[in-house]
């Protein structure tokens, strides 16, 4: 009886050992080389596959030569993103960046995570029992007054109610509320800072720009927007032009790249020129409102776009009434991104009162 017991254990454990390495290549090998051969027969090329590691080797290197400063300021960043997420010119008109065609023909899968890593998980663990902890705070004061109205007040709300297609889970608001933060806080504070740093190259544009700024505002997010790639994962396969997309594939749609395009903007497409905006978005992108997105675009549109553009305008204008700027000769000109589009040095600029 004791040996059938062992023999039953050991063959339940074998199962296991075996439905493991199952799972393990299906994830590392069967989906990469599947989702590799869909696109390959349909004329799209992206770097070979490498078992486990993907492409993160290439994307590292590249994500390092991007990072290096440019010899003088120029504001042509496709340049540098290029480096880091080169675009197919097959593809620009599908919204599809090699960056994707990475992400299909390779994986990030680690077996064992490094101490970075680890600290990392260590961080997101403390954000989210911080918000977690805001939540349950938000969720007391409307069990004594239902009706508080703010945004966190309208989630917490949605959390209970019974009806799926209004349902939102405490996970979501987590993720809600880590992008309310990042887009309402960290967006105003980079876009004053690309303003001013083109207004301090730019001097001429000062002056008009005291009656124009929602002109100046619009470029500095066309030239710099704060997330250069918009990323999401279709549920099922989709046809997208002449392009069939599996299902669960993620897909980067490449707003610098679209911030850039000649096509769409002219020849003067790298250059800071307010003067696009003049007569409204949709004649600057020539009746294509979609390739600009600084953020986002659709119902799935930033919900606190108006309230950051509009915070900017302001504290821009109360800058401009006190002070006029130019560059500093210490400037050096870096942008990298990190989570979103920043100056790797900061902006260095010299403010003369008015």
């Amino acid at each position: 009886m004791g040996l059938n017991v062992g023999a039953w254990i050991l063959l339940f454990l074998s199962s296991l050992a075996l439905l493991s390495l199952i799972k393990f290549l299906h994830k590392v090998w069967w989906v990469p080389t599947r989702i590799k051969h869909v696109f390959s027969s349909q004329g799209v090329k992206g770097p070979p596959y490498r078992f486990i590691h993907g492409n993160t080797k290439e994307i590292a290197a590249m994500k390092d030569q991007a990072r290096s400063p440019f010899t003088n300021i120029s504001h042509d960043n496709l340049k540098s993103s290029k480096k880091l997420q080169a675009i197919e010119a097959s593809l620009q008109q599908d919204l599809i960046s090699e960056h994707f065609i990475r992400k299909c023909s390779g994986t990030a899968f680690t077996i064992f995570k490094s101490s970075d890593e680890l600290k990392s998980d260590e961080l997101q663990k403390g954000i989210e029992d911080l918000i977690m902890e805001t939540i349950k705070e938000r969720g007391k004061i409307m069990a004594v007054d239902p009706d508080t109205a703010d945004f966190l007040g309208q989630l917490v709300k949605a959390n209970h109610e019974t009806d799926e297609s209004y349902h939102v889970s405490i996970q979501d608001i987590i993720d809600e509320c880590k992008t309310f933060y990042v887009s309402g806080d960290g967006t105003t504070s980079l876009v004053l800072s690309w303003a001013v740093l083109l207004l301090s190259i730019h001097t001429e544009w000062q002056e008009r720009a005291r009656h124009e700024i929602g002109m100046i505002i619009n470029e500095t997010l066309r030239l710099y927007p704060p997330g250069i790639a918009i990323i999401r994962k279709n549920e099922r396969e989709v046809k997208l032009g002449n392009l069939v997309i599996p299902a669960n594939v993620i897909l980067h749609v490449p707003v610098l790249a679209l911030h850039h395009d000649r096509t769409i903007w002219g020849e003067d497409a790298h250059l800071f020129n307010p003067e696009r905006f003049s007569e409204g978005i949709s004649k600057a992108t020539k009746n294509n409102p979609s390739a600009y997105m600084p953020f986002g675009f659709g119902h799935r549109n930033c919900v606190g776009s108006n309230f950051a553009t509009n915070t900017a305008k302001i504290t821009l204008a109360m800058i401009l009434q006190r002070y006029r700027f130019t560059p500093s000769p210490n400037y050096i000109h870096s942008p990298v991104h990190l989570l979103m589009l920043v100056p790797k040095n900061g902006v260095q600029v010299m403010l003369h009162a008015l």
